[in-house]
């Protein structure tokens, strides 16, 4: 298979046209600087090959190469300001977060997205921003714009990784650029640590996630985000994982429902398997207490697919609670539940719990959780048990036998799994 190898100095790429002039001088210096002889032996060494060709070539490269690739010739330099794919982070922009402090990296940073993003004559299809390595916060207004840039109709991919910042405080996500049919194309939307606060008037959600054919999404993954309640169904959702993480900021509102995640599986009629995870430093929430029966229902609403669910970071806020039991009331099909009052490493599969570090002890967890952790598994056994059907296996994680010494007052609980 035959290869091309394209060589070209990084240095290049930024030389301004006055330099590169006075570079080529006259043509008997040209004849004798060695430079110039290896520039002319690689345009002549580049085959002939239609415009097209290469630009589907160039689209294979990794963003570095590709750059690299621009400063060889007019026909690269044209192929790399329309290349496909961008992926920016400092590691594809050759920036090292050791060499200078924070507020010059991040504007260099901007700097080197923002050149790119201005020249780029569009048709991108994916979409990668990791911003995650600094704590100062990008300049929004310029990612709003790289934003409308790079969506637009036939992209495919939308990655978006942000820092959470000194405060809990995340980028709002500008969803006007989705409209107008740009977002029409999206099969693949990862928002890490943004606010994603769609309308019900933002008429191309449901192409966005289900696209015109609804053929294409089967899984989704959901971080940190307020529930939307939304008149939007997931015709072919299968899998669907959702995270949520107060950022370490003491805790969720109380105002948060998580019953109000039933919505999704009421929106998703073919899905198999649901998995909600909840890391959390304190629990603001209402409680469930001894002989609580006002506890919240959605008659008819039956979920006849989920097959497994797993809750990890399980608590004794009642409307955790009131989600529990609404799963084994109406999840018709339902053949397994595993329940996890922690959310770590461990959460995952079915081994033992191990917590302990790389030093030999257990990672820091506070009093509080620990509680909170001893509290859900006894609110487990009073609440949830009695509810568990005997076509369904039940699978209570234990905790770790280290550092979860520390129980309530007059606590008891038994470690129960059912089996069907």
């Amino acid at each position: 298979m035959p290869c091309l190898w394209i060589y070209a100095k990084a240095d290049d790429c930024t030389m301004s046209t006055a330099s590169a002039d006075k570079r080529k001088g006259s043509p008997g210096q040209q004849d004798d600087d060695p430079q110039a002889q290896g520039r002319k032996r690689l345009r002549s060494s580049v085959p002939d090959l239609p415009k097209d060709i290469w630009h589907h070539i160039l689209s294979l490269l990794p963003l570095p190469d590709a750059a690299r690739a621009g400063c060889v010739s007019q026909t690269f330099r044209s192929s790399w300001r329309s290349h496909p794919n961008l992926t920016l982070s400092m590691e594809t922009l050759r920036l090292d977060g050791h060499t200078c402090r924070e507020d010059k990296l991040a504007r260099v940073f901007t700097k080197r997205v923002n050149r790119i993003m201005r020249k780029h004559s569009g048709g991108v299809r994916t979409f990668n921003l990791s911003y995650n390595y600094l704590r100062s916060f990008l300049d929004t207004s310029y990612l709003n714009r790289w934003l409308e840039i790079a969506v637009t109709p036939g992209i495919e991919e939308v990655k978006l990784s942000m820092p959470l910042g000194r405060t809990a405080v995340y980028y709002e996500f500008p969803c006007p650029v989705l409209s107008n049919g740009n977002g029409n194309s999206i099969r693949h939307l990862h928002l890490s640590r943004c606010a994603f606060h769609p309308t019900a008037g933002l008429g191309c959600l449901t192409r966005l996630f289900l696209l015109e054919g609804r053929k294409y999404l089967t899984k989704i993954y959901m971080q940190m985000f307020n529930t939307p309640i939304l008149a939007v169904k997931f015709l072919f959702l299968k899998n669907l994982q959702i995270d949520l993480n107060d950022g370490q900021t003491g805790g969720f509102s109380p105002s948060y429902d998580y019953f109000s995640l039933a919505y999704f599986l009421d929106a998703c009629p073919v899905l198999e398997k649901f998995v909600l995870g909840v890391s959390q430093t304190r629990v603001k929430h209402e409680l469930i207490s001894d002989g609580d029966s006002n506890m919240r229902r959605m008659p008819g609403h039956v979920h006849c697919s989920v097959k497994n669910v797993r809750i990890m970071g399980f608590c004794s806020a009642k409307s955790m609670v009131e989600l529990t039991c609404h799963i084994l009331e109406n999840a018709t099909s339902l053949e397994r539940l595993t329940l996890d009052a922690e959310y770590d490493n461990s959460s995952y599969g079915d081994a033992e719990r191990s917590c302990v570090g790389k030093k030999g002890e257990c990672n820091p967890k506070s009093r509080s959780m620990i509680m909170h952790a001893h509290k859900g598994l006894e609110v487990i056994g009073k609440y949830v048990l009695e509810k568990v059907p005997s076509t369904v296996q039940l699978s209570v994680k234990k905790l770790c036998s280290r550092c979860h010494k520390i129980k309530p007052k007059g606590f008891r609980y038994e470690y129960r799994t059912t089996n069907p």
